[in-house]
C-alpha cells in the first residue's frame, strides 16, 4: 500500500531524474507540428498551475484523515507537473513555437477546479488527465 511518505520519496527521487537530452535537436515535420501544436501548447499551459486550490483541498483532506504528510506529497506532485510544463515549454522553444497564455480548455478546467473543494473529486480529475497524457506520450 502506498502511503504519503512513500509518495514523498517517489517524487523526491523522480525530481532528480533527467529524462530529456536537450542537446538533441527535435526532428518533427511541419505537418506534424500543424497536427499537434495546439495540443502541445495547451498541455504546456495546463502543467504550469501553481496548485493553490489543490493545496487547500489537500490540506483539508489531510486534516480530516490525520495525515500531515499528504500535503507535502501533493506539493511535490505539483512540482513534478510544473517540471513537465517546463519541459514542454522548452520543447516549444526548441521548435520555435510560442507558449500560449490562454486556452479555452485550460480555462474551463481551471474554473471547474476552483469550484471544487473535495479531494476525492480532485483525485478523479487528476487521474483522468494523467491517464490521457499517457496516451499521448507513450511510443
Amino acid at each position: 500500500m502506498q502511503t504519503s511518505k512513500n509518495w514523498i520519496e517517489h517524487f523526491k527521487a523522480n525530481a532528480l531524474q533527467k529524462r530529456v537530452n536537450w542537446d538533441l535537436n527535435p526532428h518533427i515535420t511541419r505537418k506534424e507540428i500543424k497536427t499537434i501544436l495546439p495540443s502541445l501548447q495547451a498541455w504546456q499551459l495546463g502543467e504550469t498551475s501553481e496548485g493553490k486550490n489543490l493545496i487547500m483541498a489537500s490540506t483539508r483532506y489531510a486534516e480530516r484523515i490525520g495525515d500531515p504528510d499528504y500535503v507535502n506529497a501533493v506539493k511535490l506532485f505539483i512540482k513534478e507537473e510544473q517540471k513537465h510544463g517546463n519541459n514542454l515549454g522548452h520543447y516549444l522553444d526548441s521548435i520555435n513555437k510560442p507558449r500560449i497564455k490562454k486556452d479555452w480548455g485550460d480555462s474551463l478546467f481551471r474554473r471547474i477546479r476552483y469550484m471544487n473543494t473535495n479531494m476525492e473529486t480532485w483525485t478523479l480529475a487528476v487521474i483522468v488527465v494523467e491517464s490521457t497524457a499517457q496516451y499521448f506520450i507513450r511510443p
